[in-house]
């Protein structure tokens, strides 16, 4: 039933773990099993309620897995970064990179980028994570930059939520691009509209405070989810990136196209820029020329490179 408490009225909700005992279970495992269930019934949208089952045994077991594998991999360097190429739809050119996290376990396989993003969130390895995604990146557009390597604009680098709510983010970014010689004007960083639908104070002084230095911020995934257009006028961005889920049906889906077009449109009388994400055919690449997109990444142009792939690709192009 609805509370009063100091005049405003509360409706409370409730979340509920359920877990089966057997005979000679110990209690503490019945605790745990419940506590499991509950957790899945909180990420699930929370207000219901969940039984422990055979499958969130085998996912939590794979979380376990996937979080000790994380653990390893950073402390033995076994974070990596691929780079796949952003492309300028006009004139071709590669002028920019994004950068993907590539996680190896001891045994050299690569770990699944959903399980092991999982893992960090809810472990709170997301921060150390990301402060090593972002020096790799930042030394690596350094070491181009140096030798002689392909000569990017820009690269772009994704940010969790948990690192934006982090207040010494702002301070961590400026100490990496000091270290690594690397201009602010060089750094994008990706958010997710789950921070725009839940902005804090924290993470609009971060966003302010980060573009006064000169990084750019984008919204990643546009259309993904929940997204609005009104983001694109409510908060500091400098580009928006469409997902691939929309740009799969240009010029086949009608209102898959005409969100593109809408998006370009609007961004643009914004000032910003539009990056498609997911090009995969030549139809796609000409559709995008012809309402005006900005940039564009993809296997058409290339899959995610390791550093040495990328630079052999970006030499050869030229």
């Amino acid at each position: 039933q609805p509370l009063e408490i100091a005049g405003a009225a509360i409706e409370p909700t409730v979340s509920v773990g359920v877990a089966t005992g057997t005979p000679g279970m110990e209690a503490d495992d019945l605790l745990s099993n419940a506590g499991r269930a509950l957790a899945h019934a909180k990420g699930s949208g929370r207000d219901r309620v969940e039984v422990y089952t055979d499958e969130l045994a085998a996912l939590a077991t794979r979380r376990r897995v996937a979080e000790q594998q994380l653990r390893q991999a950073l402390d033995t360097d076994g974070v990596g970064v691929h780079y796949q190429p952003i492309v300028d739809v006009g004139s071709g050119e590669t002028i920019g990179a994004e950068a993907l996290l590539r996680v190896e376990s001891a045994d050299g396989a690569h770990l699944s980028p959903a399980e092991f993003i999982e893992a960090a969130e809810s472990t709170g390895l997301i921060a150390r994570l990301g402060r090593q995604v972002l020096q790799i990146t930042c030394e690596q557009l350094n070491a181009w930059s140096s030798r002689g390597g392909p000569g990017l604009q820009m690269i772009s680098v994704n940010i969790s939520p948990r690192q934006l709510a982090d207040p010494g983010l702002p301070t961590k970014v400026v100490d990496t691009l000091n270290a690594a010689g690397v201009a602010p004007e060089r750094l994008c960083l990706e958010i997710g509209e789950s921070i725009l639908i839940s902005a804090q104070s924290t993470v609009d002084a971060t966003i302010s405070y980060l573009r006064a230095l000169g990084v750019r911020i984008g919204l990643d995934d546009f259309g993904a989810g929940q997204s609005s257009l009104g983001y694109l006028k409510r908060f500091p961005l400098d580009f928006v990136k469409i997902d691939r889920t929309l740009v799969s049906g240009l010029g086949t889906d009608e209102q898959d196209t005409a969100i593109v077009r809408a998006t370009v449109e609007l961004a643009h009388n914004l000032g910003l820029q539009v990056t498609a994400v997911g090009v995969e055919y030549p139809e796609q690449l000409e559709m995008l020329q012809i309402l005006g997109c900005d940039r564009a990444q993809g296997y058409l142009f290339a899959p995610p490179l390791s550093a040495e792939a990328f630079a052999e690709r970006t030499a050869s192009a030229s």
